[in-house]
C-alpha cells in the first residue's frame, strides 16, 4: 500500500471558495476547492483565478501526489 506524500497544511476561505495549502517534501501547492488537477504556485494566483483573471503560472496537476 503506497502512503501519500501530500498533506494539507491549511485552510483558507475566499469568497465562498476553499483554498486548501497542500505541502509535498519538495513543493507547496495551493489547491482550490480540494481540486487536484488545477494547483497554483502561490496564493495570490489562486485568488487570481477565483476572480477571473488569468494565472500569471500554469496550474499543475498534483493527483500522482495523492
Amino acid at each position: 500500500m503506497a502512503t501519500s506524500l501530500l498533506t494539507t497544511t491549511s485552510e483558507v476561505t475566499y469568497k465562498g471558495h476553499t483554498i486548501s495549502v497542500m505541502e509535498t517534501p519538495l513543493q507547496v501547492f495551493f489547491v482550490i476547492n480540494h481540486n487536484l488537477k488545477s494547483a497554483h504556485m502561490s496564493m495570490a494566483d489562486a485568488k487570481r483565478c477565483i476572480n477571473g483573471q488569468p494565472c500569471l503560472y500554469e496550474s499543475v496537476d498534483i493527483t500522482w501526489w495523492a
